[in-house]
């Protein structure tokens, strides 16, 4: 099953026509995909869509409704296939955060990371 059709993006949010992330090389050449690329790319794009939404909601539903997806990270594609141990722990630490209240770390990594609504 395609990865995009098993997850919902937040609201306003459409799938890109074009691969989200396409690594290059230092020599500028694209760079080969693996096992699972594709279904780490959705899923990390549709973590960005929740966690860009909270961050944008305007109340307080909207903000529950975008936490308790942005939290669903651990069960997902990116964080499985995606991430080594050590940083499935550091992921764990900024989950924990956000769950406790504490969202400074996820926004800094959604900002340094994620496509915002209009790219």
């Amino acid at each position: 099953m395609d990865e995009a059709e098993s997850l919902e993006l937040a609201p306003g949010w459409r799938w890109p026509e074009t691969p989200v992330y396409e690594p290059r090389a230092a020599d500028g050449k694209k760079i080969n995909y693996g096992v699972n690329t594709g279904r780490v790319d959705a899923s990390w794009y549709w973590h960005c869509s929740w966690a860009r939404t909270y961050f944008a909601a305007e109340t307080l539903q909207e903000r529950d409704t975008a936490l308790k997806e942005v939290l669903r990270l651990r069960g997902s594609a990116f964080y499985r296939y995606g991430l080594l141990p050590e940083d499935q722990s550091a992921r764990d630490k900024v989950l924990a955060l956000a769950e406790s209240g504490d969202l400074k770390q996820l926004r800094v990594v959604i900002d340094l990371n994620c496509p915002s609504e209009s790219d």
